[in-house]
């Protein structure tokens, strides 16, 4: 469209236009790469600018092939194109993309009064740039559900069949691909030649298939709240028959949202250990497949126009089910967090696609240097632990999807041993029945679990690992972690937090700036509960290999300064001011709210009492004292470092 049009009207149709026909064809592609037999892992469509170009407009389609198969994926999306060019997308298809796309702008326009400047900024910048129309969204909203209703079917396919007219003209094809021994290439004969076979290719209609059963066969009979009272933060806490509690606190902060957290005792840690690369690819499986008796596919188009989301988790020592939606979404939510607890679906073509799309992944990663790295760090901070090491190609072999289905059965067999927490703009009547309806008739059971304690520790003392790879960028990697065990206050939380903000600044001023070893360099420091209280400094940069150790001197120079002098009333007055206008925004927030009950909760941790005046009243001399009296004390250091092969000592 010219630029000149691009704040007016007809943008804001095209606009629309182009975003429903692109969730149309991207719906085809993705329920095609669940056939076991299709040549590519994904594929994804977008119509907008033309590569970096402002003045052109263009249909882009991103495609990831599988090892081997680029020209016959190539082909198969193109027939595709060809497809819903030559038969048009079918009517259901086209509503289901409009009602999603009005749902989503409808989440904004509820939430309209309370929106944050970075809702606003890149609409600025976007029409201060490129001209883009930034109309308020009562008026975009408005306009929007007109054009909705005006535009039939017949136009949406006339203007797919423009954005895919030809292919012989104004057409660029980019390849990217691992530089790996046995990755075999496609000429750019044969790219083309797949491009105009699936161009050319005599289609038959695509057929709809839609499961229109509901996501509950069957309602189980609604079971009473037991009890309700008071809550700490404002909560209110019902009691159910099934043992299960339910924590909600209605607020104003989000008029388009309300989230919900169940959590129970249990998580990786009631997993063996020869069991545990299921568990750790559990939550992507369960993400990646279908819920109840949809497959994934089957799941996206039934959703289609609520804005709902409902996952499963393990955690460390935990078994979680987080999800949100609308207000008006809400009974979804509940009907999905129903099925959660139910026999878990047997996607296998969901299945395969996702593992089909992690050994590419994994396949390419084991080429970059950065994946070494991290695997070291992993392995040489709790040593060797096959329960802290990353998953490699090899291990996916190892993965049976009966087994983490399993795994589900296992650990979302009572909702009776989970507690839920709900926060946001909720009608508190609503929520009730709802509970009645989809929680209270859930399994209960006698006992509820309690956590497992492993013992997985940091190693002790001072520990370094220094090793190299090849890179076609030469830099050297470094990480130091300290870490330890010591009993949790929230003082000492706030004073970790401030040494790693403080060293932070300090190290982009000596690394950095006075000493260009580095374009960054970066520290953070946190403590945690749990099974174990402990905390955690770690010092990231990425550095030139000639410098990489007098890098390391100024990062250990940096905390011994800090155990001497402490910091200075600039530095700290800058962290308190960041820290205490952080924590005002976050009286607005469902998540912040719902995580101090959680802590609450789980284990008797207080993080909002007394916050503000422990951010004021600490000191200088809380803060070496610590240094001194924990973190040099104890001296748990591990360095791990990572040069590039043809990095010689005597070339430096």
């Amino acid at each position: 469209m010219p630029a000149e049009m691009r704040g007016t009207m007809a943008y804001l149709r095209q606009d629309y236009l182009t975003d429903v026909l692109g969730t149309c064809l991207n719906q085809r592609l993705e329920e095609l790469s669940q056939n076991p037999d299709c040549p590519f892992i994904g594929a994804s469509a977008d119509y907008g600018k033309y590569l970096i170009s402002k003045t052109c407009d263009a249909l882009e389609i991103d495609i990831v092939p599988k090892e081997g198969q680029s020209a016959a994926a190539m082909q198969a999306v193109y027939t595709e194109v060809a497809r819903a060019r030559d038969h048009g997308f079918t009517g259901t298809e086209i509503q289901r993309a409009k009602d999603e796309y009005l749902s989503q702008v409808e989440k904004i326009y509820d939430n309209r009064t309370k929106q944050k400047n970075s809702f606003y900024c890149p609409q600025y910048v976007r029409h201060f740039l490129e001209g883009d129309a930034i109309p308020d969204i009562e008026t975009e909203y408005q306009i929007l559900q007109a054009v909705s209703a005006q535009l039939p079917a017949e136009m949406f396919n006339m203007t797919f069949a423009e954005m895919a007219a030809q292919v012989d003209t104004n057409f660029v094809c980019l390849g990217l691909y691992p530089d790996k021994e046995g990755v075999s290439l496609p000429t750019r004969e044969e790219l083309q030649a797949a491009v105009i076979l699936g161009f050319n290719a005599q289609t038959e209609a695509y057929v709809d298939e839609v499961n229109n059963d509901p996501l509950i066969a069957k309602l189980p009979k609604p079971v009473k709240v037991k009890k309700e009272e008071a809550a700490d933060f404002g909560y209110t806490k019902w009691t159910l028959k099934n043992g299960a509690n339910v924590y909600f606190k209605k607020t104003d902060f989000n008029d388009s949202q309300v989230i919900m957290t169940a959590r129970s005792k249990g998580g990786n840690n009631k997993i063996a250990t020869d069991n545990y690369v299921n568990a750790s690819l559990f939550s992507s499986v369960m993400g990646q497949t279908g819920i109840g008796n949809f497959t994934g596919t089957e799941l996206t188009k039934k959703l289609a126009g609520k804005q709902v989301s409902c996952n499963v988790n393990l955690g460390e020592n935990t078994d979680v089910i987080s999800g949100n939606s609308t207000p008006k979404d809400l009974r979804t939510l509940f009907e999905m967090t129903y099925l959660r607890f139910q026999e878990p679906s047997n996607d296998q073509a969901g299945y395969d696609n996702f593992m089909a799309m992690m050994r590419s992944q994994l396949a390419n990663a084991e080429k970059n240097p950065m994946t070494a790295f991290s695997d070291s760090l992993m392995q040489t901070v709790y040593g060797h632990n096959p329960r802290r090491a990353g998953i490699h190609l090899a291990d996916l072999d190892k993965v049976d999807y009966q087994a983490i289905r399993q795994i589900c059965r296992e650990r979302f067999q009572s909702a009776g041993d989970f507690d839920f927490y709900f926060t946001g703009a909720f009608d508190v009547d609503s929520l009730r029945t709802y509970v009645e309806q989809y929680i209270a008739p859930l399994k209960g059971l006698k006992k509820r679990e309690d956590y497992t304690d492993l013992n997985i520790h940091p190693v002790s003392g001072k520990v370094e690992n220094r090793f190299s790879r090849d890179m076609e960028t030469p830099q050297a990697m470094i990480m130091v972690l300290w870490t330890g065990e010591n009993p949790y206050t929230m003082k000492d939380d706030i004073t970790v937090s401030a040494l790693g903000t403080v060293l932070s600044e300090r190290y982009l001023k000596s690394i950095r700036e006075e000493g260009s070893m580095a374009y960054s360099v970066g520290a953070a420091g946190q403590t945690e509960y749990g099974l174990h209280d402990k905390y955690i400094l770690q010092v990231y940069c990425p550095v030139q290999p000639a410098k990489m150790d007098d890098a390391l001197a100024l990062m250990q120079q940096g905390i011994e300064e800090i155990a001497k002098d402490g910091v200075t009333d600039e530095e700290l007055n800058k962290f308190k001011e960041f820290e205490l206008k952080e924590y005002a925004d976050n009286q607005r927030s469902n998540n912040y709210w719902q995580g101090l009950l959680l802590a609450k909760n789980n284990w008797s941790k207080d993080e909002q009492t007394g916050y503000e005046d422990a951010i004021k009243n600490l000191s200088s001399q809380d803060i070496q004292n610590w240094v001194n009296n924990v973190l040099l004390k104890q001296f748990n250091r591990v360095i791990v470092t990572m040069l590039p092969n043809d990095f010689s000592e005597e070339g430096k």
